[in-house]
């Protein structure tokens, strides 16, 4: 029976069996300026991360400097089975009327349909809750901060335990 070949005599390259071997024992990274290390540090770490806030249970969105419509692009990434806590702020002036009460109603029927325990909304525009909104059975703790909220069906929270309603 034949040995297996040693490692002087494989084919693979001169470093695969010794790293140090690649730059002749030095380690090159160490050498680099701090402002490189960092921003290597953070590509990996951003690499790394890119994926994992798909599965975080606790989504916050505060102050609105973007569009509701990359949030949605955002969310439709989302691969978490529950989301423990929802926090949005929507703001009269940062989200055109237009497009405000559709994307506020999927952004609320996406938590909702999350089983989002912890839900938190404020509105500062003019806005009006959809039926669904008040018919939840995993909702725990509700905070609303809004000029509106007449619901015109029956409320149904039946796991509700903290109830905040404010008005803007």
């Amino acid at each position: 029976m034949e040995e297996p070949p040693s490692k002087d005599e494989s084919n693979a390259p001169a470093g695969a069996q010794n790293p140090n071997h690649l730059f002749g024992g030095v380690d090159s990274i160490s050498s680099l300026p701090d402002k490189m290390l960092h921003h290597i540090t953070t590509s990996v770490l951003s690499k790394r991360w890119r994926h994992i806030w798909r599965k975080t249970p606790y989504l916050s969105f505060p102050h609105l400097k973007s569009s509701l419509e990359w949030i949605h692009e955002t969310l439709a990434s989302y691969t978490a089975p529950k989301i423990m806590r929802f926090h949005l702020y929507v703001d009269s002036e940062t989200v055109k009327a237009s497009e405000r009460c559709n994307h506020v109603d999927s952004l609320i029927k996406f938590a909702i349909a999350y089983n989002v325990e912890k839900l938190s909304l404020v509105l500062n525009a003019y806005y009006v809750f959809p039926d669904c909104f008040f018919s939840n059975s995993s909702l725990k703790h509700l905070i609303v901060d809004s000029w509106n909220m007449k619901p015109k069906c029956t409320v149904s929270w039946t796991s509700l335990q903290n109830l905040s309603l404010r008005n803007s």
